[in-house]
């Protein structure tokens, strides 16, 4: 008898079942009869007949004879549909076809059997000619049996795949095409999947134990390279003849599952009955690593109960229970199941995700807890926090238990009252329904839009003479949002506030200020908008608008989000909290560090306690508050907070995550603001790679990670290298902002401060010039930045000879500090180097008296500041004692200037061009003092260190 099928399967499965069962008889030398079997199925008549046509014109069924049939295809066991398979007549012994039979070949393999299929594909066992070797072959189905997006999702998996190395990850050995055929092959895993032997652990926690910390670690290797795997089920984990795991179908989401009962493809990706609420739910950006999480968990309870957390008859009854019942205990279906096993399986289930285990790596750790016998940090929910968990699940069911006490309680009132809290909650469940349709229907329209515009896009036949860049993917999607959209502005507002955060992500600011704008026009003309979309897209633009220099409109937006995200869900929702980041950064740009500080310390106490220390909105609070404590002179603060920040992300993300490196850029700035000149350029040096690497070289984040390296390179010297990276920048940010943009105009300046050190003063001029009008243009008078240009112009202006005009600029940007608020430790050195500017133009001005002055002043600045490098308190002293030789008082300023030379010889640190005008102040004092020959040895001092 042919195998029954299902009434509700759809109408590419039923014809995948009926060839199947016709192949299999003709497989066995016993070939149905084709008018029977159609007759069998009268509904699916017409497309069986053209798989037969299909059939017969490639060759695969050429005689009438049963025995020749079967002889024709004996070699592959279990074979499930047609392939261009050349046959061939075995000429010598061979271990998989003896002598006289058929062997089908596909391209350099051999294929044995059929060990597996999918939705998407079969698996055969295979020997590999050219290195005599078995493996495992997988294939994407052909003709009428594959569905139009199978191809992505078997490029999606190998690809996936193949960026993994991990001893518990199945990996890639080949990926190729043959006959039209798309393929890769894996290594063999002779023992079968976790389903195939579900029994034999129920009665061995210890290998159960081992088995999901190895496998744990894998997903968590997997996620560290920003890969989630959605699919984690029994059927995917393989184990070899050493019991040893293998995590299998990364990427993968089925159209049938095992029993046959059809998914929800297009929908929601993965297997009902392994998939966490969130998941199942289809809501957009739900899915997380904590998805995952509860995968694991889900395959943890089938080795300690022997079936599946939700059993159901159908996907949709699954799916139901998966989001609205708790799972039966392990212990109450296997009483051999271990208690401290089962409390760690039922964290990962939690259907809450903030209350699984905070990552896969967690989860591994505390098995190996439980094999070493030590104490594991999974509890069981008192009976309090389990009634408060069903009471969010079932809010509905909830309100009328107590609706129905209080009617027992008071009566005639209480029936009142309870009438109008079931209206009550009516109205909540139509909200909520409307919400969920609307949800749906987002979920639903982003799936089209990726699955048939982005990813189609992304192919290399799309594009045949080269892959496509993420902006270029980026353009060609824009242009068609619009078209796919028309008429549902409720769909496409949120997708062009997706565009609108990648076009950010990847720099290119303009685009993302054009999608976001979109959207937000599009918010405005919906009737009963979704607030969490309007929220959202407000926060976007105040985060863009940061990136782009335009603060008062950013605070605006950013201020806009916060309020409104505190009055939709409160002060303790993740959405509030980064809102509350976002306004901070926008006030510490706007130079109000006590705001933005006391506004960070408030969101960090409710983080810390709400999502846990090692959250990213955590970090984030706690990464800004290190970066307020440098600005305000507290070193030692920021830099242990940073090195906390670096080493959680890394633990959380890996080395190489976009958040690692902007806390690795941080931690690097602060250790060279602590004159760990030596230490921040490797550090930084690594930094910059990995982002070139990651985000690419003219990424915006990479083009400042430059920028720090060039300053170490500069304390330590290297001032050809230190010039290189600036370049870079400048090059970078003309590229990505235009010349007119503040970023690339104080680039541009730090270029030619670069060119004043290095001797080239003329040079620097020019280009200062160049951007002077540009900073008078668009920077207020009382703003720091101005403040550094200009004593950037003096500075060239002096090394070029132009030390009248060099006066003027000195002494505006001294007038400019002095009006700075106090309190900031960078804005404060900030006038006391523009100060010592000053001086030194006097000094070459000989205006000796007013230098006099203005070096005391230095001088005290530097003494009395915490964390002031000794260098620039001997360079003060050499000013000072340059402005008392110039008025003759050589007793006085022959100390100073010796004193200044050899602090600034004795620290690594100092400028070079410091050195060589402390060693020229000495040697003018000598000359003027009458005693040449010592004025000698100082001028053969300074000429020794200007040769090469």
């Amino acid at each position: 008898m042919g195998r029954e099928i299902p009434p509700d399967g759809d109408r590419s499965s039923r014809l995948d079942i009926a060839m199947a069962e016709y192949l299999a008889a003709a497989d066995a030398g016993e070939p149905i009869s084709t008018k029977a079997w159609l007759e069998r199925h009268p509904g699916l008549a017409s497309e069986l007949m053209d798989c037969l046509e299909d059939h017969r014109r490639i060759g695969r069924i050429v005689a009438p004879s049963a025995q020749e049939h079967a002889r024709a295809s004996g070699q592959v066991r279990g074979r499930d549909e047609l392939w261009p398979f050349r046959v061939a007549e075995a000429s010598q012994p061979h271990g998989a076809a003896p002598n006289g039979t058929c062997i089908q070949y596909f391209g350099d393999y051999e294929l044995i059997e059929v060990l597996g299929r999918g939705g998407m594909g079969v698996v055969y066992r295979a020997r590999q000619r050219s290195l005599g070797r078995q493996v495992a072959l997988k294939m994407i189905r052909a003709g009428r049996l594959a569905a139009p997006d199978d191809l992505i999702r078997f490029r999606n998996e190998a690809q996936a795949v193949a960026r993994l190395g991990h001893p518990h990850l199945l990996t890639i050995l080949e990926v190729g095409e043959h006959d039209g055929r798309h393929y890769f092959s894996m290594p063999l895993i002779n023992g079968g999947s976790l389903s195939d032997s579900l029994p034999r652990f129920r009665a061995n926690p210890r290998l159960v134990a081992q088995l999901m910390a190895e496998v744990a670690g894998a997903v968590h290797h997997a996620h560290q390279r920003g890969i989630l795997h959605r699919d984690l089920k029994p059927a995917n984990i393989l184990i070899d003849d050493a019991c040893r795991p293998y995590v299998a179908d990364f990427g993968l989401a089925k159209q049938l599952d095992k029993d046959g009962g059809p998914t929800l493809s297009g929908v929601i990706v993965g297997t009902p009955a392994y998939m966490a609420p969130e998941q199942a739910s289809g809501r957009r950006g739900a899915v997380t690593t904590a998805s995952d999480v509860y995968g694991l968990g889900a395959v943890l309870y089938a080795l300690l109960a022997g079936r599946c957390p939700f059993p159901g008859d159908s996907p949709a009854e699954v799916l139901r229970r998966v989001c609205e019942e708790e799972p039966e205990r392990p212990s109450r279906l296997n009483a051999s199941a271990d208690r401290s096993l089962e409390m760690i399986c039922l964290k990962c289930l939690e259907k809450e995700p903030r209350r699984r285990y905070a990552s896969a790596e967690s989860l591994a750790d505390d098995l190996v807890r439980w094999l070493e016998n030590r104490p594991i940090s999974a509890r069981p929910a008192g009976p309090w926090a389990r009634c408060w968990l069903w009471c969010r699940r079932k809010p509905a069911l909830a309100g009328m238990v107590v609706a129905l006490a209080l009617t027992l309680v008071a009566g005639a009132t209480g029936i009142l009252m309870n009438w109008l809290e079931v209206r009550h909650q009516k109205d909540l469940l139509i909200r909520a329904n409307h919400q969920y349709v609307r949800e749906r229907d987002s979920a639903r329209a982003l799936n089209e839009f990726l699955v048939e515009d982005l990813l189609p896009r992304s192919s290399p036949l799309g594009a045949p003479h080269r892959a496509l860049t993420v902006g270029e993917l980026l353009d060609r999607s824009v242009a068609t949002v619009g078209r796919r959209f028309a008429g549902r502005p409720w769909l496409e507002a949120p997708i062009r506030r997706v565009l609108a955060d990648a076009y950010r992500a990847g720099g290119r600011l303009d685009q993302a200020e054009e999608q976001i704008k979109i959207c937000l026009q599009l918010l405005e003309v919906r009737p009963g908008g979704d607030e969490r979309d309007r929220l959202a897209a407000w926060q976007s633009m105040g985060g863009l608008l940061l990136d782009k220099g335009r603060l008062a409109d950013a605070k605006a937006y950013a201020s806009r989000a916060y309020e409104g995200w505190i009055r939709h869900l409160g002060e303790t929702e993740v959405e509030t909290l980064d809102s509350a980041n976002l306004l901070a950064s926008v006030l510490m740009a706007l130079k109000q560090p006590e705001r933005a500080e006391e506004l960070l310390r408030r969101t960090l106490r409710t983080a810390e306690s709400t999502l846990g220390s090692g959250h990213r909105t955590t970090l984030a609070s706690l990464s800004n508050l290190a970066v307020i404590a440098h600005n305000r002179g507290r070193f030692e603060d920021a830099e242990r907070w940073l090195r906390a920040i670096r080493q959680e992300r890394i633990r959380l993300f890996g080395p190489d995550h976009p958040e690692t490196l902007f806390a690795s850029s941080n931690l690097g700035a602060i250790i060279l603001a602590r004159r760990g000149a030596a230490e921040a350029e490797s550090l930084l040096g690594q930094t910059l790679d990995s982002s070139r690497r990651v985000l690419g070289n003219d990424h915006y984040f990479t083009l400042t990670i430059a920028n720090n390296l060039a300053s170490a390179h500069s304390q330590l010297g290297r001032l050809n290298e230190a010039g290189e990276r600036l370049a870079e920048v400048v090059r970078g940010r003309k590229s990505a902002l235009g010349d007119a943009h503040i970023d690339t105009v104080l680039a541009v300046s730090s270029l030619a401060a670069n060119m004043t050190e290095q001797g080239r003063g003329a040079e620097a001029v020019e280009l200062l010039r160049g951007i002077l009008p540009r900073v008078r243009a668009i920077l207020p008078p009382a703003d720091p930045r101005r403040g550094a240009v200009l004593i950037n112009l003096a500075g060239a202006l002096r090394e070029a000879g132009s030390t009248a005009e060099a006066e003027g600029m000195a002494a505006e940007a001294v007038a400019l500090c002095r009006k700075l608020p106090p309190g900031n430790s960078r804005t404060h050195a900030m006038f006391v180097n523009a100060l010592a500017m000053y001086v030194s133009i006097l000094i070459a001005n000989r205006e000796f008296e007013r230098a006099e002055t203005a070096a005391r002043e230095v001088l005290a600045a530097r003494v009395r500041s915490v964390g002031t490098e000794p260098w620039r308190i001997a360079s003060a002293k050499s000013l000072l004692g340059g402005a008392l030789a110039g008025q003759g008082r050589f007793v006085e300023a022959e100390p100073l200037l010796i004193g200044g030379y050899e602090g600034l010889h004795s620290d690594p640190g100092a400028k070079p061009k410091a050195l060589a005008d402390a060693s020229e102040r000495l040697a003018l004092m000598y000359e003027a003092s009458g005693r040449p020959e010592i004025a000698a040895r100082w001028r053969n001092e300074i000429n020794g260190r200007r040769s090469p």
